[in-house]
């Protein structure tokens, strides 16, 4: 077709014109796959960037979800690790100690202030008739001590008790350990009791033990 359409104008200017448009004719066929391929090849890069932001955002949701974990893991340790830190700390904390012997009364350990170790020191002198030279005061005074909740009371306990009598105030309790003899009455040990559940306050478990 297009060479006739050549034979019928021959030497018209117009040949390189329409031989141009045929040549150009001649290639309308590629167009529709052209078309449907660069439609596809939309779709392609379309779809590729829709996985992108897909994938992107499931690195940026699963760090995230990562980062809140390890924050809660962080924070369950440090809650589980507090009472363990301050069973530790009360563990540590310094015990006092009161023993009745040989004829003196032995104070050791610590006490938080110096009106609780002036309390002791005086109720024990009490006891031994204003003998201060038989007291033997090896009170340190530092806040980290275990709570004495009524001084007074622990005094009386002091001049309440008799030769062989050993007290301590641990972490977890308080006890006073007597000699089993008859002359501890009733009255007495009740009174003991007493005043020690007194002395180290109701929340602290206190016992009394009779040594043999």
């Amino acid at each position: 077709m297009c060479v006739g359409l050549f034979n019928v104008v021959p030497g018209s200017g117009h040949i390189g014109v329409m031989r141009r448009v045929a040549r150009s004719q001649s290639f309308l066929f590629l167009l529709p796959p052209i078309e449907k391929m660069l439609r596809a090849m939309k779709r392609s890069t379309t779809l590729a960037i829709t996985a992108i932001c897909l994938l992107v955002m499931s690195v940026a949701a699963a760090t995230a979800w990562r980062s809140l974990s390890v924050q809660d893991a962080q924070v369950a340790q440090v809650a589980q690790a507090a009472p363990v830190a301050q069973a530790t700390q009360a563990a540590a904390a310094p015990a006092l100690e009161i023993r009745w012997h040989g004829g003196g009364i032995i104070l050791q350990g610590a006490v938080r202030d110096a009106v609780t170790q002036r309390a002791l020191a005086e109720g024990a002198a009490a006891r031994l008739g204003g003998e201060t030279e038989q007291v033997v005061d090896w009170l340190d005074i530092t806040p980290d001590a275990l709570a004495v909740a009524d001084p007074a009371a622990l005094a009386q306990l002091i001049r309440l008790g008799q030769e062989g009598w050993q007290l301590q105030r641990r972490p977890a309790e308080g006890w006073l350990a007597v000699p089993h003899l008859p002359k501890l009455g009733e009255a007495e040990g009740a009174q003991a009791r007493a005043l020690l559940q007194a002395a180290f306050g109701q929340g602290v478990a206190t016992r009394l033990v009779l040594l043999p």
